[in-house]
């Protein structure tokens, strides 16, 4: 399993909750803190591919350009 989600240009992490027994994550790369959840793989993709097009729809709205994620190091 890769330790992040991918979508749009934008990268989630992964992370595992043993006592809620559920997964969940934030939009990595960016300032603005961007959370999602799901009981399984699939629904954190799910999750985190909706809180993306949120994210960029909140932005579209307001009129501003959305952040890009920041340059990661090779």
């Amino acid at each position: 399993m890769s330790k992040y989600l991918s979508y749009r240009g934008y990268r989630g992490t992964i992370s595992f909750d043993e006592t809620n027994q559920c997964f969940f994550g934030k939009i990595a790369d960016i300032t603005t803190l961007v959370f999602y959840d799901g009981d399984t793989r699939t629904a954190l993709q799910e999750a985190f591919e909706e809180a993306v097009d949120a994210y960029l729809a909140a932005y579209a709205k307001m009129g501003k350009p959305p952040e890009r994620p920041f340059p990661r190091p090779v």
